[in-house]
Order: structure tokens, then sequence, then C-alpha cells
């Protein structure tokens, strides 16, 4: 327990720009605890790189897993353009990249996490907009069906490497046959939301916009016994956007998202239809490519 390693990343995000990766990333490594630390990446005193196999020059975000089953066994996901899978199985005292798929490093500033199982020295899991499993350490990934994509993390049982937990956009589900099947993204009230705001009418009514699932309109309360999942309604929109009802027409429901996408919505007939301000949707691009 007094092997440690730590992977630092330099990161600036704002609302209009995202820079990952600079001279503050970097993997550690400390064998007292803490105490002091050996650097496992960059350039020695002498200025030239260091050569154990990780990549050298820009450097983004790192994770780290080691494998209880092996602990001389450890992997990284690193940010570079020459990043990716690295393993290791000296205590990281030299680097294999074992993969560059672009399915486990894809936005990486975003996934990039990886969990070694507790049992198996060579079943990885590498959770992103799908999640990825590896049963050759790390050499070859596969895609596992889960109940909802943009998977984060995974908790693997430290006694039984069939059990595991995951969390995605859609919440959390379980497995109990090492991913096979899972339980339902519906058990739980769980959502993501952006911004909330009311309307005027009486009761009022709550509109939200939800991480990959919809804007949603719920009544603050019901006639029935509850408020159920029937009572909810998407009015448009998208998941980033604000939403916005009309101030002398509660049936009217105006939502945004993405790069000036803008929605009308009206409740009397159910229908929706695109207002944007011009017509065009520069989903990719920056900001800088509006023509508004």
């Amino acid at each position: 327990p007094r092997i440690l390693y730590a992977g630092f990343w330099q990161v600036s995000r704002s609302g209009w720009n995202l820079s990952s990766g600079g001279p503050g990333s970097g993997l550690w490594k400390s064998t007292d605890g803490g105490d002091s630390w050996t650097r496992l990446t960059g350039k020695d005193k002498d200025g030239k790189e260091r050569d154990n196999g990780l990549p050298g020059g820009v450097l983004g975000k790192i994770e780290i897993t080691i494998s209880p089953a092996r602990p001389e066994r450890v992997w990284a996901m690193v940010e570079a353009a020459t990043g990716g899978l690295f393993r290791s199985d000296d205590s990281g005292a030299t680097w294999t990249r074992v993969s560059d798929d672009n399915d486990i490093r894809q936005r990486a500033w975003y996934f990039s996490e990886i969990t070694a199982d507790s049992q198996n020295p060579d079943l990885l899991w590498a959770p992103n907009v799908s999640l990825e499993r590896s049963a050759d350490g790390g050499r070859t990934f596969k895609p596992v069906r889960v109940p909802h994509g943009d998977v984060h993390a995974v908790w693997v049982d430290p006694d039984d490497g069939n059990r595991l937990i995951i969390g995605d956009d859609g919440g959390a589900q379980i497995s109990h046959d090492g991913g096979r099947t899972w339980s339902s993204a519906d058990n739980q009230p769980t959502a993501q939301f952006y911004h909330v705001i009311t309307d005027n009418a009486f009761p009022y009514r709550v509109y939200g916009s939800q991480q990959d699932n919809s804007t949603v309109c719920i009544p603050s309360r019901t006639t029935g016994y509850g408020i159920e999942r029937t009572d909810w309604y998407d009015v448009g929109g998208g998941e980033s956007g604000y939403i916005a009802p009309s101030p002398v027409d509660n049936n009217i429901v105006y939502a945004g998202s993405y790069d000036g996408y803008l929605t009308r919505y009206d409740r009397r007939v159910d229908q929706g239809r695109d207002i944007n301000v011009y017509p065009d949707n520069p989903m990719g691009d920056g900001a800088k490519a509006m023509k508004y």
C-alpha cells in the first residue's frame, strides 16, 4: 500500500475553449507512501525524453489502474499525439503501448477511465461512449451491450469479478454475470439537469434540460396519488439549452440547444418546430464558424 501512482493533468476549460495538455501533465510514482516521488514521463535532467516506453511531447489526461490480481501490472491511458493504452509488467519501470484503438481513447478529456478486473490479470474495462472490454491484457477490445451510453465509471467487486457496477449518463446499473446482463437504467429517478425553470400555470410546471435524455416538463402536483413518469413530456430543444415558457401563454414553450438551435412547442396540439435564427446546424464547428 505504500506504492502509489499519480497522474497529473494540465487542463483549462471555459465556455468558449478547452485546452487539454501541457508541461503540468505527467505520471509519477512513490514507493514510500507519498513522502517522495519519481517522475515517469517527460524529460530527464539532461533534457532528453525518457526511454521507458511512455510517449514524449505534450501530454494531456492520464488515468491509471493496477491489477489486484498481479500488482506489478499497471495500465495507463495517456492522452498524447502518440498516446493510447500503455501497460507495464514491472511496476512502472518500462512500458509498452498495447492499444491505440480510438474506441477507448476518443474524447480523452471526457473519458479515459480504465478499471482492472479483481481476479483476472488479463481482464480490463475501458468505459467510453460504449463500454469496452479486453480479455488479453489490453491488446484488443470489444464493446459490451449496456442499458445506456457514455459510460464514465466501472466498479468491480474485489471478491467477485462477475459483480460489476457502471455509472453512465443514464444513471447506474448492476451486473452479476460479468457484463452479459444488466439491471435497468430506469430503476432509479436519476437525471443530469443543465437548467431548470417554472411557468405561470396553476399548479405550476417545472421544465428541465437533461443530459442525453431530452428536455422534460412535469407538473409540480397532480390530481392523482403522486407525480408519475407518465406526467412527463418533452418540450423540444436539447440537453444543454435553456427553456423559456411564454409568460402570456403557458402552452407555448421555447427551448434551445447547441449552436443556436431553437424550437417552439405548442402543448395544445402537441407540435414542435424549429425556429432557428439561421437554418443551419453547425455541430462540430467552433463558435467562430456560426453566421450569427
